[in-house]
């Protein structure tokens, strides 16, 4: 049963400025049975025609209840019900329900006396169903991953109503440095939160003792927050300028103002370089003689003073802690990492060796004897979906042309020892393409489908495949055709 407070209100009556007082008696009917009610008598004087707060209630539930709807108060004979009203004047809440009503008790009468008036309190209990605090799941829009150009992630957290949580959103910056044998390590590592002045309400100390923003939160009624976070774009290394005329016509090998900060695989961009590309830093100080001179994964042309930006991918931490967190949530810290990589390169190569013939590629573009035939196509990072400027699948082909006329003898289908061409995914001795292994090209997984060649006995011979992109993986990868293989001359 709830516990009802009645106390008295006493004031003073503006005009006459005499106290007016309100008294309070009770009576306990039928005490200690089931039946047991208490009566509340209130008497006293108000202004004829004055609605007057003559008492205030308080209506506490029971233990373990809450109030099922709004109480009343009901006038025994319906012609006294116009007399008394209440007032809501608060309520308290325990779990996000109310047990606790205040009210004003508002007297009007045009009768300077009256008989008693009788009213009963009205209310309902049931009981206060609780549920256990949980954190059920954090999601997010979209894939484990941010897009070169910057992305935006809806994130949802779900659970029981009113769970605290905290979350924070970090970009992590890696400084990496390339050992004496090609490889490269993490030599440090810093976070910063990337949350937007909007989502971000409090701090927290993280695992390295920084202070980083957060958002401090209980889920709502529903048991669900959500937010929308914007990730940026890749992070910029340097703005810098070419030093020099060396790549005025084209070139891999490019001195800079500074390169300081710069390391390998980072991408370089200007407005003179097809933003569908992505050109990356092979080697820092080729020579050993400049600090700001690298090498290039591909050839570009860049006048001398012309400014350039390297640009890094990096990732990012939603991290989520609670003293309610639901096993299903990863325990790892951060809770979830989404990379950013920078979109590969696919680059094909058929390379002869010698002087022997020339190759003459699907573009028309003629390479000299003794070079290499190129084709580049660019892709979404760890993605199967489409690259930015094709459809993920090409035809090549490759005209061997002899030099001075001379013909060739032997091609892959002609009985002898060199190589059928083929391609393979799955052993590397199997395919006549270098790095085509997934495994072990960072992820990019293709297929080199109707091959064909030309008969023999001709000076000049075709070479013809179809290329498709199954998935992108997240580093340039250069498959090789070696054509010392597949053709000789006579």
């Amino acid at each position: 049963m709830a516990t009802v407070t009645i106390t008295p209100v006493n004031t003073t009556r503006a005009k006459s400025r005499l106290p007016r007082t309100t008294t309070l008696s009770t009576e306990v009917v039928n005490g200690g049975l089931s039946n047991q009610l208490t009566n509340n008598f209130l008497a006293g004087s108000v202004g004829i025609n004055r609605p007057s707060v003559v008492a205030t209630i308080k209506l506490v539930a029971d233990t373990g209840k809450k109030f099922l709807k709004v109480p009343t108060i009901t006038a025994v004979n319906r012609e006294d019900s116009q007399h008394v009203n209440l007032f809501l004047t608060g309520v308290e809440k325990t779990s996000n329900f109310i047990t606790t009503y205040n009210f004003n008790v508002v007297y009007n009468n045009d009768s300077e006396v009256v008989n008693p008036l009788n009213y009963k309190l009205d209310y309902k209990e049931v009981s206060l169903v609780t549920r256990s605090l949980a954190i059920n799941n954090l999601k997010y829009t979209g894939e484990d991953k941010v897009r070169q150009y910057g992305d935006r992630k809806t994130i949802t957290v779900s659970g029981s109503p009113n769970t605290p949580f905290v979350l924070t959103v970090n970009k992590i910056i890696d400084s990496r440095e390339t050992l004496a044998d090609g490889t490269v390590r993490v030599v440090n590592s810093v976070e910063e939160s990337i949350l937007s002045t909007l989502n971000k309400n409090s701090t927290k100390v993280d695992s390295k003792g920084n202070t980083v923003n957060c958002i401090s939160r209980n889920l709502d009624s529903t048991g669900k927050f959500i937010f929308n976070q914007d990730f940026p774009g890749l992070i910029t290394v340097v703005s810098t300028k070419v030093n020099g005329s060396m790549a005025a016509s084209g070139a891999t090998k490019i001195i800079f103002d500074s390169l300081t900060g710069v390391e390998v695989g980072d991408k370089i961009e200007s407005s003179n370089i097809n933003s569908n590309k992505t050109v990356t830093v092979i080697t820092l100080n080729p020579d050993s003689d400049n600090v700001n001179e690298c090498t290039l994964s591909e050839s570009v042309t860049l006048a001398d003073n012309a400014d350039v930006v390297f640009r890094r991918g990096c990732s990012y931490g939603i991290d989520i802690t609670s003293d309610h967190l639901n096993s299903r949530i990863p325990t790892t810290t951060p809770t979830f990492t989404l990379n950013q990589y920078i979109n590969p390169t696919l680059t094909l190569t058929a390379t002869e060796n010698g002087s022997r013939y020339t190759i003459t590629d699907q573009n028309s573009v003629v390479t000299s004897a003794g070079t290499v035939s190129t084709a580049s196509y660019v892709g979404i990072a760890d993605s199967s979906k489409k690259s930015p400027s094709n459809n993920n699948k090409w035809n090549i082909s490759y005209l061997l042309t002899g030099s001075g006329g001379t013909a060739f003898s032997t091609v892959a289908e002609s009985p002898s020892t060199l190589e059928t061409i083929r391609f393979s995914t799955s052993n590397s001795s199997n395919s006549s393409w270098t790095n085509s292994l997934p495994s072990e090209n960072g992820g990019t997984d293709i297929s080199i489908t109707n091959i064909a060649t030309t008969a023999a006995g001709s000076t000049t011979i075709t070479i013809t495949a179809t290329v498709i992109v199954h998935k992108w993986g997240t580093q340039n990868v250069t498959m090789d055709l070696d054509l010392s293989k597949v053709v000789v001359n006579a």
